[in-house]
């Protein structure tokens, strides 16, 4: 019945639906052991954009929450490289005085600033030691 369901839903745009049916009929099918049916509904789900869609559905819940770091992790996931620069060119100052190294590279990507990059990453390197080193319980 769930897939069925899924079907329906898909037709009537109820991504949100389509995907929680999809993913039961999925998870069941794995459960009793019906591993070509689980495989059979995953590409479906996947021929049918569905994922994209649910990439859509999150960056329209961040841009709501006005989740920054989000929307641009969405944007990336979708491959829409305009938007994700334009994004990132409208949040600049905010994206300058937040601290976040990795949004900062994005940015410098975003504007051409290959130099700036470039020293953003040895500074997230960097970082990604220290908190190694410190995870590890080691002096740095």
């Amino acid at each position: 019945m769930g897939i069925i369901t899924s079907r329906f839903s898909y037709g009537l745009n109820r991504h949100k639906e389509a995907i929680a049916d999809y993913l039961q009929s999925i998870l069941e099918s794995l459960q009793e052991g019906n591993f070509f049916s689980a495989a059979f509904y995953l590409r479906e789900l996947q021929e049918r954009s569905l994922l994209k869609e649910l990439q859509i559905l999150s960056l329209r819940q961040m841009e709501e929450g006005g989740e920054l770091w989000w929307q641009v992790r969405a944007l990336e996931e979708l491959g829409w490289e305009s938007e994700l620069r334009e994004l990132l060119f409208q949040n600049k100052d905010e994206i300058a005085e937040s601290g976040d190294v990795i949004l900062q590279a994005k940015l410098a990507i975003a504007m051409g600033d290959m130099d700036k990059y470039v020293q953003l990453k040895k500074i997230e390197a960097e970082q990604t030691r220290r908190t190694y080193m410190k995870d590890k319980g080691e002096n740095e």
